[in-house]
């Protein structure tokens, strides 16, 4: 793990990059995006074909700009040590502590944002519920409905139980939070809540909620911070409950299919984890 990064976590933002390996149809081309040795900066260089015509500001003689992070990831970087490298576990220990913790994935479409965050566990899952006749193993298929209906029945896929090695942060903090939680049972009684919502063409949609969708308000509250009014808090009771609610919740997501993924999400998603806890 990079000292300085383990340092500095505690007093300010911490910006990682996490380049994702070519896929097969990008073979042949050219590796445009790789990670210094020490983990530190990204060089970005503008493929052959394009490298006459433009020029990447601030660029070497050979085209190159080099741009320095807290940490860059290789596409041979595995969820584990991502979570490592993050300092996650200290993250999640901190929130049990009463602290305020944001977990922030941005980047393009087909980036792998859903790969790490969500992982293709949890993905696969989703997928079986949104076209229950299929298998459950991802398409790079454009020609499937981009809104297929939700299945007729009832009945859900069976559920991943547990971690795996390609397990996304999500689960990874939701399993590791309820470890922590039990750690400290002789001490502390939890509450743990949690909500989910979707920001599709500046509407706000509860995901978590029953019936049918509606735009809800965003309002200061009364300590000058944001909330949305009426949001669906629903009582955590373990790791598996909780990934699962969630998992009825990701299935509502606007979608779309492209090239890379036949279930894009076309919105933002923020998913939020209330602890409280009180001495015995």
């Amino acid at each position: 793990m990079n000292k300085s990064l383990e340092d500095s976590r505690s007093s300010r933002v911490q910006v990682v990059v996490r380049v994702r390996p070519q896929f097969k149809h990008e073979s042949g081309e050219d590796v445009a995006i790789t990670c210094a040795p020490d983990g530190s900066k990204v060089q970005v260089i503008l493929p052959e074909r394009l490298a006459e015509k433009q020029r990447l500001p601030g660029a070497t003689k050979n085209g190159a700009r080099s741009y320095e992070f807290d940490a860059c990831l290789s596409g041979n970087v595995s969820q584990e040590d991502l979570w490592d490298v993050c300092g996650l576990q200290e993250l999640v220990e901190a929130a049990l502590d009463g602290y305020c913790v944001t977990i922030f994935a941005y980047g393009q479409t087909g980036s792998g944002k859903t790969y790490t965050m969500i992982g293709p566990h949890l993905s696969r899952q989703i997928e079986r519920l949104k076209n229950p006749s299929q298998p459950s193993t991802s398409s790079s298929s454009s020609s499937a409905d981009p809104n297929p209906p939700p299945p007729s029945t009832d009945a859900a896929p069976p559920f991943h139980v547990g971690l795996d090695s390609d397990d996304g942060l999500l689960s990874r903090c939701v399993y590791n939070a309820f470890e922590g939680i039990a750690a400290r049972s002789d001490r502390h009684e939890f509450s743990v809540t949690e909500s989910c919502l979707e920001i599709y063409n500046e509407n706000v949609t509860d995901l978590l909620a029953n019936g049918k969708e509606k735009s809800l308000q965003v309002k200061l509250d009364a300590r000058g911070g944001f909330q949305v009014e009426n949001l669906t808090q629903l009582a955590c009771q373990g790791p598996l409950s909780t990934l699962k609610q969630l998992q009825k919740a990701l299935f509502r997501r606007h979608t779309r299919a492209h090239r890379l993924n036949e279930y894009s999400s076309r919105s933002h998603c923020l998913i939020t984890f209330v602890f409280a806890s009180r001495e015995r």
